[in-house]
C-alpha cells in the first residue's frame, strides 16, 4: 500500500482475499487441535500449530500461485479505481464478520465454527471467480471496441481514397485536355531555346502527375488505414506531420494490433498537440523494419506537464482518460514487446520494439 499507491481499494480486497487464506489454513490446524491436542501442553500447541501452518502454506501456495498468477485481476492494474471501493469490502468484511464469531480463547472444538470457516472460504472463492469472470468480460468488451475501431479506421480510409480518386480523375481530364497545348508550348520553348522555362513547365507537369498518385504511408493496408484516417485528423487541425514509415504487407504479428497501436498513439499525440499554439503544432512519426524487428517511434510538441505512472505511460484525472493507454498495454503484453514513454525539450516520444521470436500470433493473413 505504501509502495505501489493509488491502489488503496484494490490492495484491501487482495488483503481481504489473502486474510481469508491465511484464516481458512489456521482453521485445519485449529481443528486438528481443537479435537486431538486438547491433552497437549499449551507451548507444544503453539510450536504445532506453526510448524503446521508453515508446511500447509508452502504446499498449498505454490499450486494456487500457479493457478491464479495469469488471472486478469493482476494484469488489470491500469483499471485503477474500476469497482475496487465496492467490491473490496465483500472479502474484507466476510474475513472480519467470521473472525469476530468463530474466534475465541479455544481452538476450533465445534462443528458450527468448522462450517462457518468452509463456508467463508467457498465465499471467497466465489467473489474471486465472479471478479474475474467480470474482467473476463471487460476484456471482451474491449477487444470489440478494437475491432469496431479498426472497421470504423477502414471504413473512413475507404472513404477517404475514394474521395482522393474522385479528385484525382477529374485533375486527370483536366491534364489530359490541357496536354496538346502544354505540349505545343513546351515544343515552342525548346524551338526558341527557352531552356530554363521549359524545365519549369516539365516539373510543374510531373507535380501535377505526382499530386494524382493515391496516398500511401506504408506498404500494410491495415495499418495504411489507420495512418491516413489519424494522420489526415491531424491535418485537419493545422498539425504538421512528419512521416518515415517502413511496414510491409506480411508482419509477424496481427496487423489489426499493430493498427490499433499506431491509432491510439496518433490520436493521443493529436489532442495534446490540439493544446499547443498553432505554430508548436508538430508530430513526427519514424518506423523501421528489419530482420523481423518492428521500431515505433511517435513524437509530438508538448509544453505542459506530463505526469507518468507506474506502467511508464502518462496518467490524468480526466474523464475517459487511460482507455486508449490499456489498449496499448494490452497490445504490448500480448507481444512482450517493449514501450517507453519521454518527455525532454518540449517533445514528448512514445517508443514501441517489437520481435519477431516473440510474436504469439502467427497468423499473417492480416
Amino acid at each position: 500500500m505504501f509502495v505501489i499507491k493509488k491502489f488503496f481499494y484494490k490492495h484491501m480486497f487482495i488483503l481481504g482475499m489473502q486474510g481469508g487464506y491465511s484464516l481458512f489454513i489456521h482453521s485445519i490446524v485449529a481443528i486438528f487441535l481443537g479435537f486431538f491436542g486438547k491433552s497437549v501442553p499449551l507451548y507444544e500447541q503453539f510450536l504445532i500449530q506453526t510448524t503446521a501452518f508453515i508446511i500447509l502454506f508452502v504446499l498449498i501456495t505454490i499450486p494456487l500461485w500457479k493457478y491464479i498468477q495469469n488471472s486478469l485481476i493482476f494484469r488489470c492494474s491500469s483499471t485503477q479505481e474500476y469497482y475496487w471501493n465496492i467490491i473490496w469490502l465483500i472479502p474484507t468484511l466476510a474475513v472480519c464478520g467470521n473472525a469476530i464469531v468463530s474466534m475465541n480463547e479455544q481452538w476450533i472444538n465445534t462443528w458450527s465454527q468448522v462450517i462457518s470457516r468452509i463456508l467463508m472460504a467457498l465465499a471467497l472463492v466465489i467473489s474471486w471467480r465472479c471478479v474475474s469472470l467480470d474482467f473476463k468480460s471487460l476484456e471482451k468488451i474491449q477487444i470489440l471496441k478494437d475491432m469496431n475501431k479498426i472497421l470504423y479506421m477502414q471504413k473512413e480510409s475507404i472513404v477517404n481514397q475514394a474521395e482522393i480518386i474522385n479528385e484525382n480523375e477529374k485533375k486527370i481530364r483536366i491534364f489530359k485536355h490541357d496536354m496538346r497545348h502544354h505540349l505545343q508550348i513546351l515544343l515552342s520553348l525548346i524551338e526558341h531555346k527557352n531552356n530554363s522555362e521549359a524545365i519549369q513547365l516539365i516539373s510543374q507537369l510531373s507535380d501535377t502527375l505526382q499530386s494524382t498518385k493515391p496516398i500511401v504511408f506504408c506498404k500494410n493496408t491495415v495499418i495504411n488505414s489507420a495512418l491516413l484516417v489519424y494522420i489526415t485528423k491531424a491535418q485537419d487541425d493545422s498539425i504538421e506531420v512528419i512521416s518515415e514509415i517502413d511496414i510491409p504487407q506480411i508482419i509477424p504479428w496481427n496487423s489489426n494490433d499493430i493498427a490499433i497501436l499506431f491509432a491510439n498513439a496518433i490520436e493521443n499525440a493529436v489532442i495534446a498537440s490540439a493544446k499547443q499554439r498553432k505554430d508548436k503544432r508538430k508530430i513526427e512519426i519514424l518506423t523501421r523494419y528489419e530482420d523481423k524487428k518492428l521500431a515505433i517511434s511517435i513524437k509530438n510538441k508538448f509544453d505542459g506537464e506530463i505526469i507518468l505512472g507506474k506502467t511508464g505511460f502518462p496518467v490524468s484525472n480526466e474523464n475517459d482518460h487511460g482507455i486508449g493507454i490499456q489498449s496499448m498495454l494490452s497490445i504490448i503484453n500480448k507481444y512482450h514487446a517493449h514501450a517507453s514513454c519521454s518527455h525532454n525539450d518540449g517533445w514528448f516520444c512514445v517508443s514501441f520494439l517489437f520481435a519477431e521470436y516473440f510474436a504469439d500470433n502467427k497468423d499473417w493473413s492480416y
